[in-house]
């Protein structure tokens, strides 16, 4: 099962994408499926997928970089690891 950790501010989002293809691109569409959302729908949904999210505030993205930028004490969370700030895909926007 694979995790942005989305809505916490310690997640990969807005990076989930960039991200999932990076770790799954080499995988075939239904494993990658299985992988992303059906296999915990399967335990937490019946099956079903998950109800589209609610559109982010345009600026939303923004305010999460210029938080990361600003908070030092973030420890091993995802996003130091596995965002563009640490040079995982991608490269960060700027605020």
């Amino acid at each position: 099962m694979w995790s942005s950790d989305s809505p916490h501010i310690a997640t990969v989002w807005p990076d989930s994408t960039e991200i999932m293809q990076a770790d799954l691109g080499h995988l075939p569409a239904d494993v990658q499926e299985k992988v992303i959302w059906r296999n915990a729908a399967g335990v937490f949904n019946h099956g079903q997928p998950p109800v589209p999210a609610d559109e982010a505030p345009e600026d939303y993205a923004a305010d999460v970089r210029l938080w990361v930028q600003k908070t030092g004490a973030f420890g091993w969370m995802s996003r130091t690891h596995n965002a563009p700030e640490a040079g995982r895909v991608g490269t960060a926007a700027t605020t």
